[in-house]
């Protein structure tokens, strides 16, 4: 599929930032039971890192989130999407703009980093539980993780891309967005922290995701998101699902836990 570029590039595509919001409710009679487009902010948010982003999936809108999906991964993010937007279950949420690494049990964040692996399940739910207690960091959930993907659709479609094309690239082929072995200029290991700029996110593809089921969800267990293989496993496939009581304790050596915070 061909793509449609625009040369100028918004400034805020290319930061990957989403702006602080400071806005007031207003509502009019005809709009009440309408779904929420924009909530009053208790407060301002105010990142703590440049590699944070914020995202308000409720906030969605426009030709590009009503395409119609045509493939089982385009199809699987719309009816995740879709079913959290019905039941009135989607929230904010401040996610890392590149993945972590690990030093002395801790999480860093910092790009230049090498990738770090082999850490379980129980491992990386514990790490991202302490990173910031204060702002609830915890391990990206399934919803929030797709909603994230999302996001990054939305930002290649601001940035000139075709609505399609931007579908296709992210669920379908991502090696054209992420470092995978049949990328351009592909490394036969793990690419280091904040490698392949897209919509201000980096590192996608390179590794797998661990990320938790949806807290709204009877079943446990945890989902292994994507991997190196985009042939097989582009950055929205739900590759693997474990559960706690076999693979809790588990090493994963392809795979690292992904951050969610208030």
């Amino acid at each position: 599929m061909g793509f449609k570029r625009i040369i100028r590039f918004q400034n805020d595509f290319e930061q990957g930032q989403e702006k602080p919001v400071n806005s007031t409710l207003e509502t009019s009679d005809s709009s009440k039971n309408d779904t929420l487009k924009v909530e009053q902010l208790e407060r301002i948010w105010r990142p703590e890192s440049p590699l944070e982003c914020r995202i308000d999936p409720r906030s969605f809108e426009g030709e590009w989130i009503e395409h119609k999906p045509t493939t089982m991964h385009q199809k699987r993010i719309m009816r995740i999407y879709q079913d959290a937007k019905g039941e009135g279950r989607l929230h904010a949420f401040t996610c890392m703009t590149i993945y972590p690494s690990v030093k002395d049990g801790k999480l860093v964040y910092q790009k230049g980093l090498p990738v770090v692996t082999g850490f379980s399940q129980r491992d990386w739910e514990k790490m991202l539980k302490e990173f910031n207690p204060s702002r609830n960091s915890r391990q990206m959930t399934l919803t929030e993780y797709m909603c994230k993907i999302l996001f990054i659709i939305q930002k290649l479609v601001k940035s000139g891309y075709e609505i399609e094309a931007a579908w296709e690239m992210v669920c379908d082929a991502s090696q054209k967005i992420g470092h995978y072995r049949n990328s351009y200029n592909a490394k036969d290991d793990f690419g280091p922290k904040g490698s392949r700029n897209v919509c201000g996110f980096y590192d996608l593809g390179n590794i797998g995701k661990l990320i938790a089921t949806d807290p709204w969800k009877r079943d446990s267990g945890f989902w292994v998101v994507g991997d190196y293989d985009p042939d097989y496993f582009p950055v929205v496939d739900l590759r693997y699902k474990y559960y706690y009581n076999k693979w809790l304790d588990a090493g994963f050596y392809f795979s690292v836990g992904m951050l969610a915070m208030d």
